[in-house]
């Protein structure tokens, strides 16, 4: 990364009143009912909370002078965003232009990616536990005694749960967690053990050092060494929490299930294995996440099918979800209007790779075992190559596409602010994206974007600004509404 993009990195996270700096990298608004707000009950309020935050970024870092957007919603956003900039007094625009390329995708152009489990570290831990603004709670006796007397604010809540969990801070700050985060999980492994051995050499550099100042230099390195022990010893035992759960017949059946859908098997019609989850009466989101994946896959669902589904779930889950189902179904999740755009995007953009590489990736698709997020093949073909050559793809899939240009000072320009722009020299500062989620965004989005970012023949740098850090559980338990029965 170069410099002018280190030190865009280290002002990012302060730049918007009203958005929490989740990362270096990220920005979220921590709208929690964003989605719902958006695709189900049509609410724009979220849009005002974004295009204010816009406005923030472009005060401090200058106009975007490339405005991309896929959506019913991203083409409302930039309409705001570019409303905004013509009211604003000209000399609150007046610094040079840091950003330039800004791309807004609507959630419901790619609700596809949200439904397959997250494969990474920081995408499991989100899964099994849930990430809540960079923390999560985990059970305190599932960690080992750290030799503190007592328990740190930032490790426990207080009352009754200090003696229950033990919070943990999610974020770059910690060196081991930035390596390990974006990594799949079956890929940790060898890290954790470079690391161990890597530690015990260093610590026993102690038994060798004679002289005083030999002493001193392993002194000096020791408040490091036993910062990485702790870091070890706290991500090597959420590893061992999550294993178990990801080993099990369960999760890998689920798997399966998804790798066959993204692969274009068994698509259009019941699948056996989601009839017996909903036999099972295996968790509501887990089995809607399999539908949903199925039916956006397939351009919708036979309505034979989906009918069958909706019985199964009444069945086994009670009327009561009948809200929800109507929920989903207006949010986007069922369909049986057919819309078959996946498949050539899935061609056209190399959605889906059969054997991703775990360990040293060389695309991002390493990230679901396979799939590569539509969302960011979007991001990474709108930088290079550009979207022309992939407008019939773009113009099937849902939503409306935007392309706008805002106008820029010539001595407020960067030497380059074109899509069309070749690979960067290494003599010239990369391009610099910001890539904006309206409805919400995936660790493990972000992930693949921070994989490109960190390409070392990268032409892009990407920052991501969001409503909301979600997951496919997530976002159908914001639809969920049960209904009660009334009291005669």
């Amino acid at each position: 990364m170069c410099p002018s993009a280190d030190n865009l990195v280290e002002d990012f996270r302060e730049c918007a009143i009203g958005a929490i700096p989740l990362e270096t990298d990220l920005l979220s608004l921590e709208l929690e009912s964003s989605f719902r707000d958006l695709y189900l009950d049509e609410d724009p309020s979220p849009l005002h909370h974004l295009a204010t935050t816009l406005n923030a970024i472009q005060q401090m870092y200058g106009v975007i002078p490339n405005i991309y957007g896929k959506g019913k919603y991203a083409k409302q956003l930039i309409d705001m965003v570019g409303k905004m900039g013509k009211d604003a007094a000209n000399s609150e625009w007046n610094i040079a232009s840091r950003f330039d390329n800004l791309f807004v995708i609507d959630r419901n152009v790619d609700l596809i990616t949200l439904m397959p489990t997250q494969l990474t570290y920081e995408g499991l831990v989100d899964e099994c536990f849930g990430i809540t603004q960079a923390t999560v709670r985990l059970p305190a006796d599932k960690f080992p005694n750290t030799g503190q007397s007592s328990k740190t604010p930032a490790e426990t809540d207080s009352g009754k749960k200090d003696a229950k969990d033990k919070k943990i801070t999610l974020n770059s700050t910690d060196e081991l967690y930035a390596e390990i985060r974006d990594k799949n999980f079956s890929a940790v492994g060898p890290v954790f053990s470079a690391k161990t051995k890597f530690l015990s050499a260093k610590m026993g550099e102690r038994y060798s050092a004679k002289e005083v100042a030999e002493m001193k230099e392993f002194v000096a390195k020791m408040p490091h060494l036993l910062a990485l022990k702790q870091s070890l010893t706290t991500f090597m035992t959420i590893a061992e929490i999550i294993k178990p759960l990801v080993n099990n017949d369960d999760f890998l059946e689920s798997l399966e299930v998804q790798q066959s859908f993204l692969s274009g098997v068994d698509t259009d019609k019941i699948h056996p294995v989601i009839e017996q989850l909903i036999a099972r009466c295996e968790p509501f989101e887990k089995v809607i996440r399999l539908i949903a994946l199925q039916s956006e896959i397939n351009g919708g669902l036979k309505p034979p099918v989906l009918t069958q589904y909706k019985r199964d779930l009444i069945q086994s889950y009670g009327f009561e979800e009948i809200v929800t189902l109507n929920n989903l179904e207006k949010a986007g999740f069922f369909r049986t209007t057919p819309k078959k755009w996946f498949r050539v995007a899935k061609e056209t953009l190399k959605l889906f790779v059969g054997h991703a590489e775990d360990g040293t990736p060389k695309d991002f698709s390493y990230i679901y075992s396979g799939y590569a997020p539509l969302s960011v093949r979007l991001a990474r073909q709108l930088v290079h190559p550009g979207w022309k050559s992939i407008q019939d793809v773009l113009d099937a899939m849902p939503g409306d596409r935007v392309e706008a240009k805002q106008k820029v000072a010539d001595h407020l320009r960067k030497r380059r602010n074109s899509i069309g722009s070749t690979m960067s020299g290494s003599d010239e500062p990369p391009l610099v994206t910001l890539v904006v989620f309206v409805g919400g965004v995936t660790y493990s989005e972000v992930s693949a974007l921070r994989f490109l970012s960190n390409q070392e023949e990268s032409s892009t740098i990407f920052y991501v600004l969001t409503t909301q850090m979600i997951n496919g559980s997530t976002i159908i338990e914001s639809l969920r509404e049960t209904m009660k029965p009334s009291i005669l």
